[in-house]
């Protein structure tokens, strides 16, 4: 099967979050598993084509916000055309597809809207209304809509006015080493941004430093700004790290003992499968997505409540067996829901439901 995959983020593409890390995961595995994969990115500062996980610049065009989906939606469309693929999969945000033709078999990946992320300066507030325009096109549009948790398709089917077709979580490779952190760190990986909660877990930290000489180790962009306002006294055992390499967090993961996602809102939460595979403790946001995700294998606090969460770090901190406890169900927790193998079995046969769908609409009569 040949395979488009057209996401606004990829690693070494310009900023790359959880969209562009599934995305690379998906090519890889796709390609593993014998089938064509193409992907397009059309990012903010330019865009490029390549195949699996090697992506190659094509245009580093820069282009007005307001005539920007257009273009876009020009390259994709002489892109896909070219390339002919079986099916194409775009995410919701973004609205990259909203002005492609109906030509090609059209999977949507439900993640966060952009209704869920307030726009964060001038011209983000003015291009809001056509951004979430773009989106809902993309969706109803869509041959066949996956979301990646329960929590999603709930959030967002009065948005679109459409449900997902499928539920497919998304997944992680399983460690090879049985090692786990040697540290008793604090971590936190994440944009700086208020759906993320990082203003939360800085609230809570002064009383867990307070009792214990940990460090919070932040990663992530936009850190720095905000610890900045802090006064120096609440500043004590924080580290801001801000962007760093794969194998820099690598490395730093092996000084924590827990991960802190404190989210007001995630559609799936991919740093939590990151932290199972880690080996760390997950503490979690009690918010839709996160506590599906989660499960029994974290402890979770009410979202915006930084007292319960300085408590539960105080717990998981001072409790080795506990910790211990939530690393195996964790490890576990990866292992039978969010496999590699189960997800991509998932994802091929919503692609081959997609085809069959597009084939049908496309032979249906008139008014049929």
């Amino acid at each position: 099967m040949r395979v488009a995959l057209i996401t606004p983020e990829y690693p070494g593409c310009g900023p790359s979050f959880g969209i562009g890390s599934y995305v690379q995961r998906l090519a890889q595995e796709l390609t593993a598993a014998g089938h064509g994969v193409c992907v397009a990115v059309a990012a903010q500062d330019g865009c490029w084509l390549g195949h699996s996980d090697q992506v190659h610049r094509v245009s580093a065009s820069r282009v007005p916000g307001i005539i920007r989906p257009r273009w876009v939606s020009a390259w994709l469309q002489r892109t896909l055309d070219d390339l002919a693929p079986d099916v194409v999969e775009v995410p919701n945000w973004g609205g990259l597809a909203a002005f492609l033709s109906r030509s090609w078999p059209l999977v949507v990946r439900l993640s966060t809207s952009i209704d869920h992320q307030p726009p964060r300066d001038r011209l983000r507030r003015i291009l809001h209304p056509l951004h979430l325009r773009l989106e809902c096109a993309t969706v109803r549009r869509a041959h066949l809509v996956i979301a990646n948790s329960h929590a999603i398709a709930q959030a967002v089917a009065p948005l679109y006015r459409r449900m997902a077709d499928r539920v497919i979580p998304h997944a992680f490779p399983t460690p090879r080493e049985t090692g786990r952190p040697i540290g008793g760190d604090v971590l936190f990986v994440g944009r700086c941004e208020h759906r993320k909660g990082v203003d939360v877990l800085l609230r809570a930290w002064p009383a867990v430093r307070a009792q214990r000489a940990c460090t919070l180790h932040l990663v992530g962009s936009g850190h720095h700004a905000l610890i900045d306002l802090l006064p120096a006294t609440l500043r004590a055992g924080i580290t801001v790290h801000g962007v760093i390499s794969d194998a820099a967090l690598t490395s730093l993961r092996d000084r924590c003992a827990v991960q802190v996602v404190p989210s007001r809102f995630e559609s799936f939460g991919l740093t939590v499968v990151e932290a199972f595979a880690a080996g760390h403790a997950v503490i979690a946001g009690d918010c839709a997505g996160l506590s599906e995700t989660v499960g029994p294998a974290g402890v979770l606090y009410p979202v915006e409540d930084h007292r319960a969460l300085t408590q539960a770090l105080r717990q998981v901190l001072d409790d080795a067996a506990l910790r211990q406890r939530l690393v195996l169900l964790g490890g576990e927790r990866l292992r039978q829901r969010f496999s590699l193998d189960a997800w991509r079995s998932a994802t091929v046969a919503a692609y081959e439901e997609t085809r069959q769908r597009a084939r049908g609409a496309r032979f249906s009569p008139p008014g049929g």
